[in-house]
């Protein structure tokens, strides 16, 4: 008897820690802090989160950005019960937002526990198309060819580097909670990782303004294929305002220079700052974060990353390399978030394509 009732008061106090991050939201709005209530719950009580999203669903069918946060955070074996909940709640009603979005982000995160109905329910409400996408490949001749590296590893900074981003940055990815209680994609292991240079200007010059390139990632051998080291970078003040793309061709110290030059460069209508230089870890990426969207990031998770499926902002595109004109592969991506410059500047991502027959790198830029 003692056991029953100290099984009951645990699920009691459960219960009510959930629903006081509810009641605060429903009486308060975000002045009732809920992304730093659940980050607290989250670090002294991770096993009441499912039962949180769970009176979540029922009291914000219309969907709120914070039950989107905490799917992040559940175990592997919650989110599987979670998910066998959300097809009975969209069986009975298809336009529930809520269990809508549980079931995307279960497409992205555990796309194995998507089922066929499942998959039904994403296509016909016409959700963000899920990150597996025909878009990535070309056929050529009859043949299909992927346009991306399997091999997907994390760029992962370092803590005091990440406190030090601007003032910009902690406001988007919510810093006073995100840097403290991260999105796991930020706090990936470094055990078995590669070190590498990041962000910092190099001596070669941009075809368009004439100022200095600013390096984006420097990619040791065996990266993304590559038999020698790789310098990526780019003009972050130009791209995507004087031109939609630029192309480098590649010493054989991996380093770049621009393929096309203008013949009376002019000042970049922009100034921008390169990202600090600083040294990152090539993380492995973990299969529940291979597959990330750029809308239900939301500005939370780490997207600078090498390899895998580009994480569009808008259609794909996927350039031409100018010396064989052959279709150039996705080999990294970079969250401009990160740069420390001026707020008007540049916001997105900044995507890199490699030709490993011409030695030739092409980076482009979208935003929202």
């Amino acid at each position: 008897m003692g056991q029953f009732y100290t099984h009951k008061n645990k699920s009691e106090k459960m219960m009510n820690n959930a629903l006081s991050i509810i009641d605060g939201f429903k009486n308060h709005g975000w002045e009732s802090n809920p992304l730093e209530n659940i980050f607290t719950l989250k670090n002294n009580s991770p096993e009441q989160l499912l039962n949180f999203v769970q009176l979540s669903l029922k009291e914000f069918p219309a969907g709120a950005s914070f039950i989107d946060v905490t799917l992040s955070y559940l175990c592997k074996e919650d989110f599987e019960q979670l998910l066998t909940e959300t097809r009975i709640i969209l069986t009975d009603n298809s336009n529930h937002l809520a269990a809508n979005s549980v079931m995307h982000i279960a497409s992205l995160q555990y796309p194995e526990m998507v089922d066929a109905y499942s998959t039904k329910i994403i296509t016909e409400r016409q959700i963000h198309a899920p990150a597996c996408s025909q878009q990535d490949c070309e056929i050529k001749n009859g043949t299909s060819r992927q346009l991306f590296f399997d091999d997907v590893k994390h760029i992962v900074f370092d803590e005091d580097y990440l406190l030090g981003v601007d003032n910009q940055l902690q406001s988007s990815l919510n810093g006073k909670d995100c840097y403290k209680n991260s999105h796991p994609s930020w706090q990936l292991e470094k055990q078995h990782s590669r070190k590498t240079d990041f962000g910092g200007n190099l001596n070669n010059t941009c075809g368009c303004c004439g100022d200095q390139l600013q390096r984006l990632i420097h990619l040791p051998a065996d990266t993304i294929n590559n038999h020698y080291p790789i310098t990526l970078a780019t003009c972050t003040a130009c791209l995507g305002w004087e031109e939609d793309a630029f192309f480098y061709r590649h010493d054989k110290q991996g380093l770049p220079e621009a393929i096309d030059f203008l013949d009376n460069p002019s000042p970049a209508f922009f100034s921008a700052t390169p990202f600090k230089k600083t040294a990152v870890h090539l993380t492995d990426t973990p299969a529940r974060w291979c597959n990330q969207n750029w809308h239900m990031a939301k500005g939370r998770e780490n997207l600078n990353r090498i390899g895998g499926r580009p994480t569009w902002i808008q259609d794909a595109v996927y350039p031409q390399c100018p010396c064989c004109q052959n279709t150039m592969k996705f080999c990294a991506q970079f969250d401009f978030a990160m740069a420390d410059e001026n707020e008007d500047s540049i916001e997105g991502i900044c995507y890199a394509f490699w030709c490993e027959d011409c030695a030739v790198s092409g980076v482009l830029r979208q935003y929202n």
